[in-house]
């Protein structure tokens, strides 16, 4: 198969073994650049004139090009010429007979190069090598920068489905659609947000009456009636069921009691500061706590000052309460979107959009900005971060990077922030619409977002991101 790279190839007239946008795509795949307009060359003309059926020898000869080829010496040259599934399929088979390697990977790629998307078998193919595929490691299926490219006919290339990562000479990866979603069903979601425990293993439950805490069990009778001035607003078992938590808040400050699950007497308590109630924070959609997917962290929101700011709070196993306070640069009410699975690190997000990232439990905060604006040599997006309202829904933490859901000026959903899962600077904001034609509304995981429309598509993250994250620090 003849190589076109940097060519700039013009196809006019009708294709008899081949549709007009196969031959757009094979073109692209070799290398080379297909322009569909005469017009736009000019004196300099073309490198490669293709000429279909039904084009005259007099409107051929007006275009300037280096060389003119038919329908068939163009078959000839990227070795469609005989063309056949069945010898197709046999290379594929040979290639993926082996041990995998990167070098067996572009040989696989080589063989779906100028594979036409419909009518030829492409779909077959696909799946035969998406099974031996399974076993390969991730960080060999690289997305070859030649299909990481917008379809100009709106269709998308099947052949993304076999790809995990990518290495584009610049940016932090791509967002990819599926056309075999069943190859990566379910899209479970992965948590970065978890509710206080209404229940505990053995069935009681946790009851608020006028502010007075109750265990009661299954039948809502009452088991034990904590004293009447421990007034809370907010309770749940710890995740260990030994303690329940029971928040009060009150006009210039709040308590954070531990109290102990049996006898609701309590344990241990401390004094949150608050310039203003916390139905400030709700009238705006905030959430007054946020908990840790594993339940072992709550951050609550406490004022110092004309600050506003979040506290963590942890249980440790001798029952004691722990603050950590974490400084909020922009002081301005907001909520916690998303803890790392490992209780690593926290999200804080300002009413402003503002985010800011904190490591745990040390409270030290890592990077706080804006979402980077976004230029793709055309147009130029000036995104902000969006904020969820406790929906947590638009932040993920992966083993390779963070994702941040962001919008565009005019508040409009639109595609991802990508952030360094160690120090959680913003590397780069990317959208759905090269590889995907999607916009972003919902983050899954460290790899899926979900669109608008209900489609979903895949990040495909840099190979440089790949990196193990940093192991939690000190949490019991």
């Amino acid at each position: 198969m003849r190589r076109l790279d940097g060519l700039c190839v013009l196809p006019l007239g009708d294709f008899g073994a081949l549709q007009f946008e196969d031959v757009d795509r094979i073109v692209q795949d070799l290398g080379a650049r297909c322009e569909h307009d005469p017009g736009y060359l000019g004196e300099q003309g073309c490198d490669v004139l293709l000429v279909g059926r039904g084009v005259l020898a007099e409107e051929a000869a007006q275009i300037k090009a280096n060389e003119v080829m038919d329908e068939a010496a163009f078959l000839k040259v990227v070795g469609l010429a005989e063309w056949s599934l069945d010898v197709r399929l046999e290379r594929l088979r040979g290639v993926l007979a082996g041990e995998p390697s990167a070098q067996r990977w572009e040989e696989m790629c080589a063989v779906f190069d100028g594979w036409p998307w419909e009518g030829h078998g492409l779909d077959v193919a696909v799946e035969y090598a998406m099974a031996h595929l399974r076993r390969w490691p991730e960080a060999l299926r690289v997305l070859p920068e030649r299909w990481a490219r917008l379809d100009d006919w709106g269709q998308i290339d099947p052949r993304l489905d076999l790809v995990c990562v990518s290495n584009p000479k610049q940016g932090v990866g791509y967002l990819a659609a599926m056309t075999r979603p069943d190859f990566f069903e379910p899209f479970e979601k992965v948590h970065t947000l978890g509710k206080l425990k209404q229940e505990d293993a053995h069935q009681r439950r946790l009851s608020l009456e006028n502010r007075r805490v109750s265990v009661v069990d299954a039948q809502g009778d009452v088991l034990v009636r904590a004293v009447e001035t421990i007034e809370a607003t907010t309770v749940g078992f710890s995740s260990c069921e030994r303690y329940v938590w029971a928040l009060e808040s009150r006009q210039g400050q709040s308590l954070i009691r531990l109290l102990d699950a049996q006898t609701l007497e309590v344990v241990e308590q401390r004094g949150l500061e608050h310039d203003s109630a916390p139905h400030y924070w709700e009238d705006f959609g905030f959430e007054p706590i946020a908990v840790s997917p594993d339940g072992r962290m709550i951050a609550v929101y406490s004022s110092i000052g004309d600050s506003i700011g979040a506290t963590c709070v942890f249980w440790l196993r001798e029952g004691q309460i722990e603050l950590v306070p974490l400084e909020v640069t922009d002081r301005e009410p907001g909520e916690v979107i998303g803890f790392a699975p490992d209780g690593s690190r926290v999200l804080f997000m300002s009413c402003y959009n503002v985010l800011s990232v904190f490591s745990l439990p040390d409270g030290r905060r890592l990077w706080s900005g804006g979402a980077l604006d976004h230029d793709d040599g055309v147009d130029r997006y000036v995104l902000f971060f969006t904020y969820g309202f406790g929906a947590g829904n638009n932040s993920a933490f992966g083993n390779d990077v963070m994702l941040v859901l962001v919008s565009d000026e005019r508040d409009d959903l639109w595609g991802i922030s990508v952030h360094d899962v160690r120090s959680g600077e913003a590397l780069a904001s990317i959208d759905g619409c090269l590889l995907g034609s999607g916009i972003v509304s919902e983050i899954l995981s460290e790899r899926f977002c979900r669109c608008k429309n209900g489609s979903v598509l895949r990040y495909l993250p840099a190979l440089r991101l790949r990196q193990p994250p940093p192991g939690p620090d000190g949490l019991v």
